[in-house]
């Protein structure tokens, strides 16, 4: 295992400095994500700085913005996929407070509302529970904890993607808007044997037909 590089006060300086120096803009951004993204990993890759650039902090919304439950305009099923892509992407999940139970909010200061504790009737029970289902598979899936990252089909509106680890493998599949697709794993060497989360699916194929946002996991063999 590679030692830690020294990092000293004035390096730590600059790159406090260098926060401010970059940003992005929409002449400079690339319009494919998925190529924004190879972007970034590859610079992180780059720098000498950075031990491991897949070690990342996920979160869907923080406290400076509108909640998660503002800017999807109450779509509780492109909450549950974003959701999944959260739980399921090698880094560190984080959600803001209050996401998980449906809590709205424009703007930063007004996104900072109180958890309503002692009214669960104005709570989303819906998104909690599957909140909650997400959270516990990511505690207890070893793949998702500790395994790689293989993309195996990636269009404008959906992704497809294997966790592999020693222990097991995982199928992910998220979509933002409705879908129809048929994604042949058998290529790949595998067949779906469970569905952890969203729809049934079994065999050596994958195929989903939506007319909104989906997720699901599988696990394969």
């Amino acid at each position: 295992m590679a030692e830690s590089p020294e990092i000293s006060r004035e390096a730590i300086s600059a790159m406090r400095r260098s926060y401010g120096e970059a940003g992005i803009t929409e002449s400079t951004i690339n319009p494919d994500p998925i190529a924004q993204f190879s972007l970034w990993l590859k610079e992180a890759a780059a720098n000498s700085m950075i031990i491991e650039a897949n070690a990342m902090v996920l979160s869907t919304l923080g406290q400076d913005g509108p909640s998660s439950r503002t800017v999807l305009l109450k779509d509780v099923d492109k909450n549950v996929a974003g959701m999944t892509l959260l739980m399921t992407y090698p880094g560190v999940p984080s959600v803001f407070a209050g996401d998980e139970i449906g809590l709205e909010g424009y703007w930063g200061e007004n996104g900072r509302r109180t958890i309503p504790w002692d009214r669960p009737d104005r709570w989303n029970v819906d998104l909690l529970y599957n909140y909650i289902d997400l959270i516990q598979l990511r505690k207890t899936s070893d793949a998702l904890m500790n395994g790689g990252i293989r993309w195996i089909d990636i269009d404008k509106d959906s992704v497809a993607y294997l966790r592999e680890s020693k222990k097991e493998t995982l199928l992910v599949f998220v979509s933002r808007k409705g879908v129809a697709k048929n994604i042949d794993i058998s290529k790949f060497g595998y067949s779906i044997t469970e569905t952890l989360f969203g729809p049934e699916k079994s065999g050596k194929k994958l195929r989903i037909s939506s007319k909104k946002a989906v997720s699901g996991i599988w696990r394969l063999k």
